[in-house]
């Protein structure tokens, strides 16, 4: 108003506050995401804490066992001796008395209508519930100690597969990443669970961003990678759900 006349400076500030409008929703956004990191921030911290609580036990665990149940002695079964179990939550349905081996090398389908108590037998094999009565062993070991003492060795496929933010790749990999595979190593496994044309047909193949939720790719896609990220590792017992 000091340099200008009245026109042209009510024009300047008409412009001044149009822009400012469209700025002031992302400023608002900004302000929830950092709102929301700093109450994450906490439960970041004490994630991380169990989580060095947890590695801290494993290696105690180890140090512990035997040298016939070392790493080197793992062996691929899985024992069921007269289990009795019910499901997280559940008090209708029981499972009794259920003895069953399973050795290594063996393929095992368990079939069954819906409430019959496949998920629950599965999940007391692999340590989530904990049996009324009877006994659970992995290599000779409860389920859940075999799960900390030999990640590696056991995977898991749910119905629902989890993506991460990343590329193709990267969700194969994770979270093995320690473990290196060689590009024909990559490309076999990727043959095996039938992703290598689809692959083959995207612009940045491997490197094809996939995003946290994974609405970019279709629900068989999605199950398939969740199967190679199981094989990558190769696993000595695999869950399929």
């Amino acid at each position: 108003f000091g340099l200008k006349d009245a026109k042209e400076a009510i024009t300047g500030l008409v412009v001044f506050i149009a822009l400012s409008s469209r700025l002031l929703p992302s400023l608002l956004r900004i302000q929830g995401a950092v709102l929301q990191i700093k109450g994450s921030s906490e439960a970041t911290k004490n994630f991380l804490a169990e989580f060095d609580e947890a590695k801290d036990s494993s290696v105690s665990l180890r140090s512990q066992l035997p040298r016939s149940e070392s790493e080197s002695e793992f062996k691929g079964t899985i024992n069921l001796v007269n289990i009795s179990a019910r499901h997280l939550g559940e008090t209708s349905f029981e499972l009794k008395n259920i003895s069953l081996t399973i050795e290594e090398g063996e393929f095992l389908a368990i079939v069954g209508p819906s409430g019959s108590g496949k998920t629950t037998l599965v999940d007391v094999m692999l340590g989530i519930v904990t049996p009324t009565s009877g006994n659970s062993a992995i290599s000779g070991v409860q389920p859940a100690h075999a799960m900390r003492m030999w990640p590696e060795k056991i995977r898991y496929v749910p119905q629902d597969v989890q993506l991460i933010s990343g590329s193709v790749l990267e969700n194969i990999i994770w979270p093995d990443l320690s473990v290196h595979r060689s590009a024909t190593e990559i490309q076999q496994l990727l043959q095996v669970v039938e992703l290598d044309e689809w692959i083959n047909s995207l612009d940045n193949g491997l490197s094809t961003r996939i995003n946290s939720l994974g609405t970019n790719v279709s629900g068989g896609q999605k199950q398939r990678i969740g199967i190679a990220r199981a094989l990558y590792a190769s696993p000595r017992i695999l869950f399929l759900d």
